[in-house]
Parts: structure tokens; sequence; C-alpha cells
């Protein structure tokens, strides 16, 4: 029956249709984070008519409105990604259309053409995201769309348990197909059907503006985790994730080199120290480099975060078609955006470790470059801090020394609330507020120090992290972002030499920021102002309900983990090894087309077996089989006399209670009104089946703890053998 106008539907119509509406209400939903907030506003608007429709009788708009909507939409969507091609443009314009599609269903063909567009938009959210969430999420929706296919197919579309197991039973059939295409289905980068690059997810930045870290550090999503696997145990106030490397200042912002300057000034990770480097004394290794593996969450552009200083990368996985290379401030970075998970191993020694690095004249001239548009009382200040005779050739630690100073005499604090005292300019932070976040003093101290004659840059990044001793991972949150300064340290012997060491301000301002991380946020301003020998005695007081839930928090994220890391490991390489291990013992060389030819095979098995598996269902000539069984069994023991005997009389002559239920049953089913519903007969008909069944095997059991004698039985031979 077809679906049918608001004014003749029938009673099952409207809760059909509420279903479909509701179906692809989750998958529109599904991708409030990948559509532009236009196109999702279009879309629930689409929906809440088609309700209204439904439920208050509004009438439909004419199609020709419909038609010329759809093609002003689809013109917006290329207008705004400047392509028609690529799933970024294509999501939004799909998810739009599918709603609009709503305000024409009174088919059943266009119902089925929604229910089968609702499988696109949830592979289509799959292009965008492979967490665990998302797959639980697919087997959840798979189940759903399922569902209301069978349900439009059905003579009865009302809801209900028994209609719901035949789904349930084809989709459990179905798994293991998933998981053969799974195991077998050739891998690719999602990449390359990508024709823009998505933005962050995690909200990092590569530039640092008044807020900007602030704004991050009040997000709980993680941004990447960390298995340490070799080396020296940090201290959480010694782990500094370095993202980007800023150079320019513009009063408390600060800008990187361009992408250009920055490829052009690259190098190889050949040139990485551990990498050029044949290191002989093993022991001397372990206690000075650090190694660990890094799995990071979708979409940081090119950014890779790593301690200082790394000596070594290792890509895992699609990594290496980013094309990591290691720039002149010794970071790793891509050429290539990337927008998926990531995972690689990196080792790194102490900033004072290793061999010296040379500060060319360009980089000079970059990290002693002054805004000429200061202030009259910021230059003040910068003549009340210098100390005379200082340039670059001098070490920086009595400049740092005056600064700090400077900054506890002033009653600086730290603080994430700026909204009564703003500290949007470098004069405002420095003279007016005297409060700001990590990124307003690093700004700031670089600048200052800068001027004083010391060579600075800016870094932001991550500092700390949490620990998960569930995973046995350190797991960094967009809380823990953090903005630092690294000062140069010239050599005594060329001051043309020698280290890039860190200086954070922030460690002399809110020590427990270091020590505590993100979780410094949860702290009160006063305690948050707290020295950092007063550590143990601050508590942070948990209820027992945030303790359970920190835990779950902990497991989950571990789960996570684990997933993320499986899915970076079977890679193109990774489905290879594995291929190549199974079918390797067989002599097969795998390829594409062996691929190909055993992915053929394996489905036609699975469908032999599926088939073979149905052909078992019970049809009406196995349930008369079965009833002459029965009766060769009631022979055998003989209560069975004549051909005439029926199961009425069978059931008065047989004392036993199973075999009487079970003739009960055969006599309703049997003799009693046919069952309409198909699925409904097919049940019932496998319960006479499997009744008659054990009827059979109660009637042995008897027999064999009570034998009767042979002069009860009666002779019926031929119907015994």
């Amino acid at each position: 029956m077809a679906l049918q106008a608001r004014s003749d539907m029938e009673l099952w119509d409207r809760p059909f249709q509420t279903l479909l509406l509701a179906v692809l209400g989750v998958n529109v939903l599904s991708h409030v984070m990948h559509v532009p907030w236009w196109i999702l506003l279009l879309s629930v608007i689409s929906l809440g008519w088609k309700i209204g429709h439904l439920y208050k009788g509004w009438p439909l708009p004419a199609k020709r409105w419909i038609y010329l909507t759809g093609v002003l939409v689809g013109g917006a969507v290329i207008w705004e990604y400047k392509t028609a091609f690529g799933h970024e443009a294509a999501t939004p314009t799909l998810v739009f259309l599918t709603s609009l599609k709503l305000l024409e269903t009174n088919r059943d063909r266009d119902a089925r053409f929604v229910i089968v567009t609702s499988y696109f938009l949830l592979m289509a959210h799959l292009l965008h995201s492979q967490s665990l969430l998302s797959t639980f999420f697919m087997a959840f929706d798979v189940a759903i769309i399922t569902i209301l296919m069978y349900q439009l197919h059905r003579a009865d579309r009302r809801l209900s348990g028994a209609a719901l197991r035949p789904v349930v039973h084809v989709l459990v059939l179905t798994i293991p197909v998933w998981l053969l295409l799974f195991v077998v289905f050739p891998r690719f980068n999602l990449t390359m059907l990508r024709t823009s690059q998505p933005q962050a997810t995690v909200g990092f930045s590569e530039d640092m503006k008044p807020g900007s870290v602030n704004q991050l550090a009040q997000s709980n999503e993680p941004a990447f985790r960390v298995k340490f696997q070799t080396g020296p145990a940090r201290s959480p106030e010694l782990l500094y994730w370095r993202g980007a490397t800023l150079y320019h200042p513009d009063g408390l912002s600060w800008k990187p080199l361009d992408e250009s300057e920055v490829r052009r000034r690259g190098v190889g990770l050949e040139n990485l120290m551990l990498a050029k480097t044949d290191l002989s004394d093993v022991e001397d290794v372990e206690k000075k480099v650090l190694t660990y593996q890094v799995i990071a969450e979708p979409n940081i552009g090119r950014t890779i975060f790593t301690l200082p200083r790394v000596v070594k990368f290792d890509p895992i996985g699609s990594l290496t078609y980013n094309r990591p290379y290691l720039t002149r401030d010794n970071q790793v970075r891509l050429r290539n955006n990337r927008a998926d998970h990531i995972s690689y191993l990196a080792s790194s020694i102490a900033e004072s470790e290793g061999e010296l690095e040379i500060l060319d004249p360009e980089t000079l001239r970059l990290t002693l470059d002054v805004p000429k548009d200061l202030s009259q009382k910021t230059r003040a200040l910068i003549e009340q801090l210098a100390i005379p005779g200082v340039d670059f050739h001098s070490s920086p630690q009595a400049s740092i020394r005056k600064l700090d100073e400077w900054f506890q005499r002033s009653d600086f604090r730290y603080s994430l609330d700026l909204t009564n005292t703003p500290s949007r300019t470098l004069d405002e932070f420095l003279f007016t507020s005297r409060r700001g976040f990590c990124e307003h003093f690093a700004g700031a101290s670089a600048l200052l120090l800068r001027a004083m004659g010391h060579p600075t840059r800016v870094v932001v990044g991550y500092q700390g992290g949490r620990w998960n001793d569930i995973s046995k991972a350190l797991v960094v949150q967009s809380r823990d972002a953090h903005a630092w300064v690294e000062v140069w340290y010239p050599s005594h012997a060329n001051p043309r030499e020698g280290r890039w060491l860190t200086y954070d301000p922030t460690a002399m301002i809110a020590p427990l920021r270091l020590r505590m991380g993100g979780d410094f946020f949860d702290l009160d301003e006063e305690q948050q102002m707290a020295g950092s020998d007063e550590f143990d005695s601050i508590r942070i007081r948990r209820s027992l309900v945030y303790r359970m839930l920190l835990r779950a928090e902990l497991a989950w994220d571990y789960a996570q983990m684990s997933w993320t890391q499986f899915l970076i490991g079977y890679d193109k390489s990774g489905q290879q090894n594995l291929l190549s291990s199974l079918l390797g013992g067989l002599g097969i060389k795998p390829s594409p087309w062996m691929i190909t030819i055993l992915i053929g095979v394996l489905l036609a098995i699975g469908l032999r077996l599926v088939f073979i598996w149905n052909s078992r269902a019970p049809k009406a000539d196995r349930l008369r089989q079965e009833w002459l069984l029965f009766e060769k069994e009631l022979a055998r023991l003989g209560y069975y006399r004549s051909p005439m005997d029926g199961p009425l009389t069978l059931k008065n002559r047989v004392p036993l209670e199973d075999v009487g239920l079970a003739l009960d049953r055969y006599m309703s089913y049997v003799y009693g009104k046919p069952l309409q519903d198909a699925a409904e007969n097919k049940r019932e008909l496998r319960k006479q089946v499997r009744s008659l069944s054990q009827a059979r095997k109660a009637l042995r059991a008897n027999a064999k703890k009570n034998p009767r004698p042979k002069s009860a039985l009666a002779p019926h031979d031929h119907l015994a053998s």
C-alpha cells in the first residue's frame, strides 16, 4: 500500500512517516559538526514542516518551490566550497536535499529513496570520523535504517518485537560479511577524497593572539595521547609539547614564518641527531634519550607535537605520505595537511644535551626584531629593565631574573577570566590590568627580552597532561594548551653557537599550572596563585560520583586509544602484511587480482552458507516428516495401533504430560484458524517441529526408565520397521 496524502491517510501511515522522520533526523544531526550552520537550519526547518503537515495539517509547498529551493541551496554550497566535487561539498548538499525530499514524500517509492539515501548519509559521516563512538553509531544506524526498510515492505507496518526479529536475524548473518570486507577490502587514504582541508577539531592554531590559547584551554577534548617506551622519566612540569614556533611580534600577538619560508629553511629527517649518528654507547643513550609514541587526534594541520629536543622521528602507517621534514628550529612538520588520526614514534633529549646549535644571521635578525611602534611607557620599561653591555653574546640569565623580579613586584596575576580587566594590548597588560593567561606572559616576556638584546621566539603547544593508569598513557587535552618562550643561550667560546632553552614566565607567576596541568583550572583563583611548595596541601574536593565518572572517562579513553591504534596500524601496509602472512603459507603472493578473487570466493561461500542456513527453516512437509517419525516412535512402543488413530486418541492413550502438550499444540496449529502473517506462521511452524521432536525424546526416555512388557505391545511391525 502506498503512502497517502494526509487527507486520506491510513491509521498506520502517520506513525510510519514519523518513524521515517526520526531516522532521517538522526542521520542529519550526525553531520552537525561537518556542515554549515545554515544547511543544518534549513534541514531542521524542512523536517519541522513535515511534522507540522502530519500532525497539524500544514499545507506542503508546491513542487516548483521545492525544486527552486534545491537549486538555490546547491548553488550556495558550490559558492561556499568553491567546488561541486569532493565529499566536503557533497555532504551538505545531500543532507539538505534528503530533508527537502520529505516535503514531497507521499508514495512508497519516495520513502524507499529517502531510506536508501540515509545509508549514504551514514557513509558520509564515516568519511569524517572513524572513532569508536562513530563505529557504535554506525551499527545502531544500520539497524534502524534496515528496520525501516523492512517495515516499508510489510503489509502491517506497526512496530512489534515479532516484526523486528527477521531484521535482527539478517543483520546477525551479515556480521561475517562485514568483518570479511573490513579485512580484505583495499585500504586507501581518505585525503584523496578531499578537495579542501577541514578545520581542526581540537582548535589548535599556529599563531597566537590574546585569548586564543585561553579559549582552547577551556575545552576538555583530547589533542593526543602519549605512550612512553624507553628513557628517563620526566616530571609533568618538564613536559613541553612543541607545536609551532612564532617569530613575528605585533604587540601581544605573534605569528609564525610563512609556510614557504619554513619549507625553504627545512631539511630532511635524516639530519636528526640519532638518524645521522651511530651511537655505540647504548647504555648512555638509554639514560638520556626518551622514546615515546604519539597517537594524535584528527585535523591538526601540518603540526607535529614533540618534546624538545627531538633527535629521532619515525612515522607510523600512512603518515609517510604527508612527507614529514625537519624545520630549522628543530621542529618536525608535515609538507601536506593531514585530516585523520596519525601516529608516530619520536625520541627526545633534554635541551641542555646534544651538540650545539648554530645561530645563523637570518635567524638572529628574526629573533631580535622588535616593533617600531612601541609606546613610550613600554620603551621606558625596557630602559628600566635593560642591563648595560648586554647583547646576544651575553647569557640571558641576569635579564630573565630581573624580568621575573619586576613581574613579582608589580603583582601580576595568572587568570582565565579577563572580563572586567581586559588585556587586549601590550600596554593594557603591562601597566593596567596586570592579569593574563600564558600567552600574555609569553608574548610580553619574549618582546621585552628581545628589546633587552636577547634572541627569543614564542612556542605554542601543550604542557603536561593527565596520566591514565588504565592505558598507561599520558592524555594531553585541549585544556593543557600553553605558550612559552625559548631564549638563546650562547656558548662562551662562540656566541654563534649555543642552545635554545625554555623560559616559561608562568613557572614564576603560577607554578601550580605546570605541576597540575589542565586540572589547575579546577582550582579557585586564590589556590591558583599558591606557591609550588603548597602543592601537597591543596586538595580539590571530589565526590564519590565524580571519581567514578572520572574512572569511567579514563576507561573510555583507553578504549578509544586502542581503537585508534588499531585503525592506524591496519592501513595499506598493515593489510598487506596480514594477507601475506595468511596467504604466504599457501604459496600465494597477494596482489589486487588475487584479493579480488579471494573476496569473490569468500562471498560466494558466505552466500551459500546463508542459503543452507535458510533451507533449514521448517516447511509444511518438514512438519509432516516429524509427525511420521512421532507415529513411528509411538508404534515401536505399542501406542499406535491403527492409521485411524488421530492426535486426540493418542493423547488419551499416552500417559505423558509432555506428549499431551505437544499434541495439543499440533491440533491447534493444524486444525485451528490459519495465521495470516507469513513470518509469524514460519515461527509457529518451527515451534511445532521442535515440540514434536521433544515429545519423541520424552517417549524414548520414559521407555528406558519404565520399559513396558512385550505383551502390552501391539503387533504392528509394519509401522515400527
